[in-house]
Order: C-alpha cells, then sequence, then structure tokens
C-alpha cells in the first residue's frame, strides 16, 4: 500500500492532498451530501470517517471537472416564491368577485 492509498483522518487526507484547511464540517458534508452530486468516498474506523489522499484527489478532480461542464445556477428562495405565487392567487380571486360580495370591514 502506498502512501496515497493509507487511510487517514478525514482532515489529515484533506490537507495532505490539497494544502487546504476546510472546516470538518464542510468535509463531513463532502461525505455524507457531496457536492456537485459527488461523494467523497471515506470509510468508517473506529467510529471516524477516514479516507486516502487519493480519494480526495479523485473528488477534487471530478468536481472541478463538474463545475467547469455544468455553472451552477442561482437557487430561487422557494419560500418567498410561493408567498409571491400564493398572494397573487389570492389578489386574483378577489378581483374577480363582484363589488356585493368582496368582504368589508
Amino acid at each position: 500500500m502506498n502512501e496515497e492509498q493509507k487511510l487517514l483522518p478525514l482532515s489529515v487526507a484533506v490537507e495532505a492532498a490539497t494544502g487546504a484547511r476546510p472546516n470538518l464540517a464542510t468535509i463531513l458534508r463532502w461525505v455524507k451530501s457531496g457536492a456537485k452530486g459527488i461523494k467523497l468516498k471515506s470509510v468508517m474506523l473506529g467510529g471516524r470517517h477516514m479516507t486516502s489522499i487519493a480519494y480526495v484527489k479523485d473528488f477534487v478532480e471530478l468536481t472541478t471537472r463538474a463545475s467547469k461542464e455544468s455553472p451552477t445556477l442561482p437557487k430561487l428562495p422557494t419560500n418567498r416564491t410561493k408567498s409571491l405565487e400564493q398572494a397573487k392567487a389570492d389578489f386574483e380571486s378577489l378581483s374577480n368577485r363582484s363589488p356585493a360580495k368582496r368582504d368589508r370591514p
């Protein structure tokens, strides 16, 4: 087994492969949820997530390639969009009613 295949704690492997030290929560998100649809491969050993330098390099390469192939579109705030659509529907239903049927304070 060469050095790149040796299992290391997540933060140690990421720093060794990239020189960067992202927060552990970020690395765990890469393991559990992924980035750009790609998850960082890891194994559980003694209750700890472990990965290798080779896995980190693969993850970086694949996520970089995915970023270049399909740029990320900004997400719309879904709650705000739903609220706006509901308000429009409410307005339309109120404005289509005859004056006699409108609620008056």
